[in-house]
């Protein structure tokens, strides 16, 4: 690697201890960026639970967090500490948008079903193969969350 990015290994190890400090600091940023980061920049707009839930979804496709998520889903299959991370991002993600569906009043069941509902659509459409017109693209991303969220 050090060979491909033109550096030399002793610089390499100036920053990281070894491979896996290297795959932990990558894994680390990347459970920062696209999983804390983009809860914390939602929930500072200071919205009532409605408009986080689409602010969220507004933020994920704007960041393109999806396309990132991909490589770690992908690399988590084969890859144990992949695998622990992507579980807790996966967590901490459910658990936020439980806490807005919850905001709106759903509870048990209901809740958990609608917030993976939510996780599901938003961690693969934007990987489909079939995207949907640009065009159509808010009024798809409202109507699914009118879906979600009548009683």
């Amino acid at each position: 690697m050090a060979k491909q990015l033109k550096i030399t290994r002793g610089s390499f190890y100036h920053h990281f201890k070894g491979r896996e400090d290297f795959l932990r600091a990558m894994l680390d940023y990347w459970m920062q960026e696209w999983t804390l980061g983009v809860r914390d920049q939602v929930r500072a707009l200071g919205l009532d639970p409605a408009n986080m839930l689409l602010a969220l979804v507004k933020t994920i496709r704007h960041r393109r967090a999806a396309h990132y998520d991909a490589a770690v889903r992908a690399w988590a299959m084969g890859h144990d500490l992949a695998a622990v991370y992507l579980r807790q991002a996966d967590t901490a993600r459910l658990a936020y948008i439980k806490e807005l569906f919850a905001g709106l009043g759903f509870e048990g069941t209901d809740l958990e079903t609608r917030a993976r509902l939510f996780l599901y659509y938003e961690a693969f459409d934007p990987m489909m193969g079939l995207p949907a017109d640009p065009a159509d693209e808010d009024d798809l991303i409202r109507n699914r969350l009118a879906v979600l969220t009548r009683h």
